[in-house]
């Protein structure tokens, strides 16, 4: 009888490489061209990853084709509007070397007219000076995206399904799975490199393969930001798997400054397009739940959504601080397997570095986010074993007492980000995506058709 080793990274199931026909597979490409869908239920069926990682990247790259995002000459909107625009603004009709010489200056870190970014800047000037399509922009970043997006997605929820799951663990669960979904792609740069940087952390532990650790190292030609936000993951590996010491560390990050702001702000200073970032330093002290309940205050009297203004309050990390130190406490963070402990571990070294980077405004949100993503995919790999049993944890119930707290915190988060969702998913991804580009004016968003038959 075949048997599975469960003390590997991740549990395979003996099925798991096990294919549809190549026929099957054909079929499926050929109705995804009406009915998209399909590639979800092709992929559901299929047991094989390879399989299901390129019809879901379809997937995602039809999405990108009903992206309910229209040329705007106002650039007024989301990201993706923007986007667009610069398409039109910066490269139709833009020459092969004025191309080659703004990519020089991108590589060199002084940016450049249109993007400040090798990996926006090389699918822009292709749909715009090459082909001279801009509505093509979106659907090469949804492939892009989704290759890695689904790739991290699979990995991470391999082994849903192997066991009845409590509520609270499928909710936390979801409220990982709506942070920085298949919506997000429209604003193209940060959050594509955030998935490319999540893949490769979790093939790299995966594997041990070096190619992956070069693949996090060109986070930076996506969105230059990630010359800082990667930093602590090639820290974690040079000082190797030490979960003791990085518990300790994130405990002292929240009241102690473990990084010197003025050192900090000189060593971006020294790259040209992070010198005017740097000037953008918050004024303010670090903040605290004063702090927090104050911004919170304000804007539910300023008529904001309650999720909203969570959001903007920063209660989100009030929550995931409880369901870290009630792993950390419970002594879940120190039984976790290896490969479910490095990707915990990683996380927590993001948040080490957003907590110490509190004077750069914008930027420790971004490493903040990243860190939330790879906190929560060690514990969802960890907690998804099939050997999982939480009487194997020092003090049970710190554990089940943090889980169902974070849970209750995080509810405004998660309708927030599923308000989001709805934003962005255009009815036309269920059946011909393409009609979007070709009448933009018919763009119908899922929350438009909610707000149609409720009375919101």
């Amino acid at each position: 009888m075949r048997t599975t080793d469960i003390n590997a990274p991740y549990f395979r199931p003996p099925y798991v490489e096990r294919g549809l026909g190549s026929r099957n597979i054909v079929l499926a490409l050929l109705f995804s061209i009406f009915l998209p869908p399909i590639l979800l239920y092709t992929a559901w069926k299929s047991h094989s990853f390879r399989q299901r990682h390129w019809l879901l990247t379809l997937f995602v790259g039809w999405y990108a084709v009903s992206l309910p995002i229209a040329y705007d000459p106002s650039g007024a909107g989301s990201d993706g509007v923007r986007h667009l625009l610069n398409i039109y603004v910066h490269y139709v009709d833009m020459g092969f070397g004025q191309f080659m010489s703004s990519s020089w200056d991108i590589l060199l870190f002084k940016g450049a007219p249109g993007s400040n970014d090798l990996f926006k800047h090389v699918i822009s000037y292709f749909t715009g000076g090459v082909v001279g399509v801009p509505a093509l922009f979106f659907p090469i970043v949804g492939l892009f995206y989704g290759y890695f997006f689904v790739g991290s997605m699979l990995i991470i929820f391999r082994n849903l399904g192997q066991r009845k799951l409590p509520w609270v663990f499928i909710f936390l669960g979801l409220c990982f799975f709506l942070t920085r979904n298949i919506e997000s792609l429209q604003a193209v740069r940060n959050p594509t490199a955030i998935w490319v940087l999540i893949y490769g952390i979790l093939r790299f532990q995966e594997t041990k393969k070096l190619r992956y650790i070069a693949l996090m190292a060109c986070t930076p030609l996506i969105h230059f930001s990630f010359l800082l936000i990667a930093l602590p993951a090639f820290a974690y590996f040079a000082m190797g798997n030490r979960p003791m010491l990085y518990a300790v560390i994130f405990a002292l990050s929240g009241p102690m400054n473990i990084i010197t702001p003025d050192a900090m702000i000189d060593f971006i200073s020294q790259v040209e397009i992070g010198e005017s970032k740097a000037l953008d330093r918050s004024e303010r002290g670090r903040a605290d739940l004063e702090d927090s309940a104050q911004a919170f205050e304000q804007q539910t009297q300023g008529g904001t959504r309650l999720w909203r203004a969570y959001i903007l309050a920063g209660y989100q990390k009030v929550a995931l601080d409880i369901l870290v130190f009630g792993l950390i406490l419970s002594g879940a963070y120190f039984r976790m397997d290896r490969f479910s402990q490095s990707i915990f571990s990683n996380g927590l070294l993001m948040l080490v570095a957003s907590n110490s980077l509190w004077f750069l405004g914008g930027a420790t949100g971004r490493i903040w986010e990243v860190g939330f993503l790879l906190v929560m995919a060690g514990f969802l790999i960890w907690r998804l074993r099939p050997d999982f049993s939480a009487k194997k944890l020092y003090v049970q119930r710190a554990y089940i007492f943090a889980c169902y707290l974070a849970a209750i915190v995080f509810i405004p988060y998660f309708l927030f980000y599923l308000s989001r969702l709805l934003d962005f998913i255009n009815v036309f991804i269920f059946a011909v995506p393409w009609v979007t580009p070709l009448l933009p004016e018919a763009i119908m968003t899922l929350k438009d058709v909610l707000r149609l038959v409720l009375p919101i």
